[in-house]
């Protein structure tokens, strides 16, 4: 991971690969989080050259958020390499779940517990060495 990135700021990276420039509103509602909140990311993220935010052409107090060049090679590097780990992780922790819903939220609170997703990930990551 990139020295003052968090993984709770990859979703904003993720969300302008797959949908395009977004107003920060836009990201806001796409990520799931609050306005304040995306802007505070949005500003991090750009102060690491990873996000570009510039005045819309329709409007000049909307900012429209792309992925730097910067950006975009972390975001290629992260589908690559880093979040088909975490894929892996997950599936392995939601293998075998069956029934009613809360059971299974249990049950994957419970896994995390016992073995938490970092863990999980280092797993993933010793296995694909041993394979090579």
């Amino acid at each position: 991971m990139k020295a003052g990135l968090v993984p709770g700021q990859y979703p904003f990276l993720a969300a302008i690969d797959r949908l395009g420039p977004l107003t920060v509103g836009e990201l806001a509602e796409a990520v799931g989080i609050t306005q304040p909140g995306t802007t505070k990311a949005v500003n991090q993220l750009a102060k690491l050259g990873l996000l570009r935010s510039l005045p819309s052409d329709n409007d000049q107090r909307r900012r429209i958020v792309t992925l730097t060049d910067k950006g975009q090679k972390l975001v290629a590097i992260s589908k690559r390499d880093v979040w088909p780990q975490i894929e892996r992780a997950v599936t392995d922790l939601c293998a075998g779940l069956d029934g009613p819903l809360l059971d299974q939220l249990a049950a994957i609170e419970d896994g995390l517990t016992h073995k938490p997703l970092a863990r999980r990930i280092s797993a993933v990551r010793t296995q694909k060495r041993a394979q090579r």
